[in-house]
């Protein structure tokens, strides 16, 4: 069964729902809702019979949990749990219609009166949904009766015909309409757009929707940076100060952090964060520190490569402190800024004692480069642990300076540790440095000295470099090995001659 198309057909009913507590269906937000179920509903033909189980957190078919992040599946689930339903049936044939009138019971069972009195939904006649019995737990066949007459009230009909108010939209559906509209809107009015955006954040940071407040951030901060009028662009950036409340700057960095995000969510709320300035920075740090995620470490990267300089200050508080894992992540973070003012607080940290501080502060001078950097590292390639020497190695060959191949190669041809000799070949190799053939060469072959063998990780460093040289010397030191005994280099030997 395609799944997709289920989640897609929940979806818009979940978002009826959600909808329909706030609009009147003569809404153009409702029958849009109601034309998109049109259009999503004829694939059931295509489908058959759908069967799911309702859980409190989605909807379940067979072992796999339809669409786990999407809030109209959560919410529409819910609900339908909270009333004691545990199974949906969906059957080819179901239109529209008879989900308008599955969600008008739905609104009248779960709203006001009827969740004072406990009451059960009771459906129309629906001749393609099916829900099982609802759990009586006791009610009363006169509580049953008060719940349809509930049901039917004209305040939660879809035939109702009330008033529409923009303050009764949902949050996230009305920051949604003012950020779609922001590009069609004329320029005169962008103010009055930043005003809106402005409240519209300060009561998702108070509802604590901080999905929405990810967005509307995000898009106070294009307009900042974008907009052409400098009143706006200095409107939306008294906009962002307000919204840097700390309280609600931690809540987006936990979100950021939260590993079930998808990556254009992370993006998202990466975004926003960033754009909040030195108000997320501390949490930022924390959070990184805090994970083992490596999605969620890349996610609080990209903001401090987003603050840049901003950030050193902060950081460079932060290493000083005694615990180690603090310093390696404070550390890491300053080669994530990629600023040069970081570089005067990392070269020290090279000569720390801990050999991790060490490493983090090598690979994080990589990132941030310059000239006095390149020094550093070409010394911390003769550092009394490997670790450190393989961090330096790498970090040598990702500034890209031509002139420290002659440095590798003679590093190379003196180091014993596997792990710092691949990172030695690896930049080599990423330099193209040719006078380090004849040492590669030496180090692809099996036997190193009198029978003792080389590990097979070195001679596929050795492989790969020397297939990156290019050179007639390397590919002939290639050729070989082209039948060599070891599986595993030999299909490397072939990869790096084509």
């Amino acid at each position: 069964m395609d799944l997709r198309r289920v989640e897609a057909i929940l979806t818009e009913i979940g978002k009826a729902v959600r909808l329909f507590r706030y609009y009147p269906p003569s809404h153009p937000g409702a029958q849009r809702v109601m034309a998109d179920l049109g259009a999503v509903l004829p694939s059931l033909e295509r489908l058959g019979t759908v069967e799911l189980q309702v859980a409190p957190t989605g909807f379940v078919s067979g072992s796999t949990q339809l669409a786990p992040r999407s809030e109209p599946l959560r919410d529409l689930a819910l609900l339908l749990h909270a009333q004691g339903h545990r199974t949906l049936v969906l059957e080819p044939g179901a239109s529209a219609d008879e989900v308008a009138a599955l969600v008008r019971a739905l609104l009248g069972a779960g709203g006001g009166a009827g969740a004072r009195l406990g009451a059960v939904m009771r459906l129309p006649p629906l001749p393609h949904i099916r829900l099982d019995a609802a759990l009586q737990l006791g009610r009363s066949s006169a509580a049953a009766e008060e719940t349809q007459a509930v049901s039917e009230e004209p305040s939660v009909s879809l035939q109702s015909a009330g008033v529409f108010r923009p303050d009764a939209l949902p949050l996230d559906f009305e920051a949604h309409r003012v950020i779609e509209q922001l590009e069609s809107t004329p320029a005169e009015f962008l103010l009055s757009s930043v005003a809106r955006l402005e409240v519209l954040g300060a009561r998702a940071g108070e509802g604590r929707e901080f999905g929405t407040l990810a967005e509307v951030v995000d898009a106070l901060a294009r307009l900042a940076s974008e907009a052409p009028d400098p009143m706006v662009r200095q409107a939306a950036e008294n906009a962002l100060r307000q919204q840097a409340v700390p309280a609600h700057a931690a809540a987006l960095v936990q979100r950021m952090a939260n590993p079930g995000l998808t990556d254009a969510e992370r993006a998202l709320v990466v975004s926003a964060v960033a754009s909040l300035g030195s108000a997320t920075l501390g949490s930022v740090l924390d959070a990184h520190l805090a994970t083992s995620d490596p999605d969620v470490k890349e996610a609080c990267e990209a903001v401090m490569t987003r603050a840049g300089a901003a950030a050193v200050p902060l950081l460079a508080r932060r290493l000083l402190e005694d615990r180690r894992e603090t310093r390696v992540g404070a550390a890491t973070m300053m080669g994530a800024t990629r600023a040069a003012s970081a570089a005067p607080y990392l070269e020290p940290m090279t000569r720390d004692a801990d050999w991790a501080v060490r490493a983090a502060a090598v690979a994080a001078l990589g990132r941030v480069g310059g000239a006095d950097a390149g020094r550093t590292l070409l010394a911390a390639l003769h550092d009394a642990d490997h670790k450190v020497r393989a961090e330096a190695a790498a970090a040598v060959g990702a500034l890209g300076d031509p002139s420290s191949g002659p440095v590798l190669a003679a590093r190379l041809a003196e180091e014993d540790e596997p792990e710092a000799a691949c990172a030695l070949a690896a930049a080599l190799g990423a330099l193209r440095e040719r006078q380090a053939v004849p040492i590669l060469a030496d180090l692809a072959q099996s036997v190193s000295g009198v029978f003792r063998r080389r590990a097979v990780v070195v001679r596929l460093a050795a492989v790969r470099a020397l297939g990156a040289i290019g050179t007639p010397e390397a590919r002939a030191a290639l050729e070989r090995h082209r039948d060599d005994g070891t599986p595993d280099v030999r299909a490397a030997v072939l990869q790096a001659l084509g």
